[in-house]
């Protein structure tokens, strides 16, 4: 992905941000996870369940870091920087996209990798060198999960080897997605983002200034879901920067924070576009792109996709289109298809987006409390949105969130399992030195008609 805006401001390098991997045994069931930590150059080392691996599946949430990682290791390669002990010494690296592929193997290195104007007898002894030089070659498969679902058994067979068997072979998937090809790999890891410790270091290398480390630190200590976002290494950096532009300050809810961090990243963009400084509420100004933009992410939450095309920016004013500092942009590796995706920095932040369209429709009369929160995903899949929603909407006017409040309490009192949602969707109702989260939480109670919920969390 093209860097951010914003990113540029960083002290690191991808050596200091990367993220380490740790083993999990794919033999035990549900892949439940050993102790064994495992660097960057490390992913091919002999283990107890093989002595030789040579086909590696990385799992991982969406931002962890992998297609960094494959990334890293086709420019190691380029470099001719040499890995690790363990890590196969090759000839060649194959990195393809599988976002980009809707044809068989040959064909996608032809598409995604060789010059458009090679000629067919050079392609030919392309392919005749990689099929002789097997053990020379690292093939790595970036994404399985947004592989086409028609060639996913198609693939499946090349990482069982059965296409090149002396071949290594790195393959990158969500966990969903990744058990489905776990029984064909010899090693199974899985990129977990920082530790505690990993954020600590980076906290401390970024802040030229000890007492904003500490102050960053300190809170972190004292709030979970601070520590959460730490495990994404851009989100590290998106606090730290937060912290430096408020001088060690931070909002009392998830919602406030992101809230900050938007008009953070907004003034970031407006000085990288040299547009002249601004007094005006920056989530005012640019409302109408907001909008737009959490649009965009809605759509894609509920085709459970990260990524969109240059199509989902049609009739949208170009500041969408460049993503307001919020997106990044990659060219696609087909040259039969050439096209230009782009994604958020985070689900969280797509989440936060759809969140903030949500509250401008409701804020707007286009949608009602109840046509909203009548699809069941708001309490499983889609709960974070439905959080953002109540916060936003508690910042903007108090009879909007006293609807949304007792909308959802009439989900609870039909279905009593709801209750930890909705008081996630309470907790984020905080503003700035008040106790307006008790107000909405005294509220919410005298709208319940539930005698006795049970629930698990």
């Amino acid at each position: 992905m093209a860097p951010f805006p914003w990113c540029e401001e960083f002290r690191f390098n991808l050596d200091t941000i990367f993220t380490r991997l740790k083993f999990v045994s794919r033999k035990k069931e549900r892949g439940i996870k050993t102790d064994v930590i495992v660097d960057m150059f490390q992913i091919f080392q002999p283990h107890q369940e093989c002595s030789q691996p040579r086909r590696v599946l990385i799992e991982g949430q969406p931002g962890m870091g992998k297609t960094t990682y494959c990334h890293k290791i086709a420019y190691d390669w380029a470099k001719k920087r040499k890995g690790g002990e363990s890590f196969p010494d090759v000839t060649l690296v194959l990195l393809l996209k599988c976002r980009d592929i809707n044809c068989g193997l040959w064909e996608a290195i032809d598409d995604q990798l060789l010059p458009r104007e090679v000629k067919e007898e050079e392609k030919e002894r392309f392919f005749t060198f990689i099929r002789d030089h097997q053990s020379k070659v690292l093939l790595v498969l970036d994404g399985l999960d947004e592989l086409p679902r028609n060639q996913l058994s198609i693939y499946t067979d090349i990482i069982q080897g059965r296409v090149l068997p002396e071949s290594y072979i790195v393959v990158t998937a969500r966990h969903e997605v990744g058990v489905k090809v776990r029984e064909c790999c010899h090693t199974l890891l899985e990129v977990e983002g920082f530790t505690k410790t990993d954020a600590k270091e980076f906290i401390l290398r970024y802040f030229k200034e000890e007492h904003l480390a500490e102050k960053l630190l300190n809170k972190l200590d004292s709030d979970m879901s601070l520590q959460d976002l730490t495990r994404n290494p851009l989100n590290t950096a998106l606090l730290c920067l937060l912290c430096e532009d408020f001088g060690g300050k931070f909002p009392e809810s998830r919602t406030l924070l992101y809230l900050e961090i938007v008009e953070c990243v907004l003034r970031r963009y407006r000085r990288k576009m040299k547009l002249p400084e601004t007094k005006q509420d920056l989530l005012v100004l640019y409302k109408v792109e907001l909008k737009q933009l959490g649009f965009i992410a809605m759509e894609g939450l509920h085709n459970d996709s990260m990524y969109f095309d240059e199509s989902a920016f049609e009739g949208f004013s170009s500041d969408v289109k460049s993503g307001l500092g919020f997106l990044s942009v990659e060219a696609g590796r087909s040259k039969r298809r050439p096209s230009r995706s782009y994604g958020f920095l985070h689900k969280s932040f797509q989440e936060f987006f759809a969140a903030l369209f949500h509250c401008c429709q409701l804020l707007d009369g286009e949608i009602s409390v109840d046509s909203l929160i009548a699809d069941r995903r708001y309490f499983g899949e889609f709960q974070q949105v439905l959080m953002f929603t109540s916060g936003m909407l508690a910042q903007k006017c108090e009879a909007a969130v006293k609807a949304f409040i007792a909308g959802i309490a009439t989900q609870v009192n039909l279905e009593g399992s709801r209750l930890p949602v909705a008081l996630a969707c309470i907790n984020e109702c905080k503003r700035e030195e008040n106790s307006f989260d008790k107000e909405m939480a005294q509220f919410f109670g005298s709208h319940l008609k539930l005698q006795t919920v049970y629930c698990s969390r």
